[in-house]
């Protein structure tokens, strides 16, 4: 979309009392349908899209909706056509997480998605072509039913070891 100031129509040009003629209105409105078909449909890592974050002073900033996602990085992992059932939030892992609530919510819309290129590959690993889970990690590393800043996608192995090295240190804990 263009931010120049379009002429004004003259007197008795415009449309219905408006400076602003139909042709000019549907030219807009042509305009705005290209600009959102060119809108970035990756979503990260977090399950957010890629239009949610921004950065600023090398700080990167993720707000899906009201609600601030803590993400720090922005790690686009699958393309969608619609990115709209991805505002959700992490209230776990797996199927919990926020990337599966909103594919969850994209399939039930009877959309499709594509991984990007290098994906998926397990996080800990480096496994590529394998079945991934994703998990929120807490700043000690364990995984986490919030949302947190680091996100990662993990093969059924290192989900088992991460997850049981996270109840021995909370055993060492107590």
């Amino acid at each position: 979309m263009t931010s120049k100031m379009e002429p004004l129509a003259s007197e008795g040009e415009g449309y219905r009392g408006f400076a602003v003629t139909l042709e000019q209105m549907r030219d807009a409105q042509e305009l705005l349908r290209q600009d959102r078909n060119a809108r970035d449909r990756r979503i990260c890592i977090c399950g957010h899209p890629a239009g949610r974050h921004s950065e600023y002073a090398g700080r990167v900033s993720c707000t899906p909706t009201r609600m601030v996602c803590p993400c720090r990085l922005m790690v686009p992992v699958i393309e969608v056509a619609d990115t709209r059932p991805f505002l959700r939030k992490t209230q776990g892992y797996g199927s919990a997480h926020a990337l599966m609530s909103g594919l969850s919510g994209l399939i039930e819309k009877g959309r499709d998605w594509d991984w990007l290129p290098g994906f998926p590959v397990c996080t800990k690993c480096d496994a590529e072509g394998v079945s991934v889970y994703p998990i929120a990690i807490d700043p000690s590393g364990r995984p986490s039913i919030q949302p947190e800043a680091r996100n990662v996608l993990l093969c059924a192995s290192c989900v088992q070891d991460v997850t049981a090295s996270a109840a021995r240190s909370l055993k060492d804990s107590l």
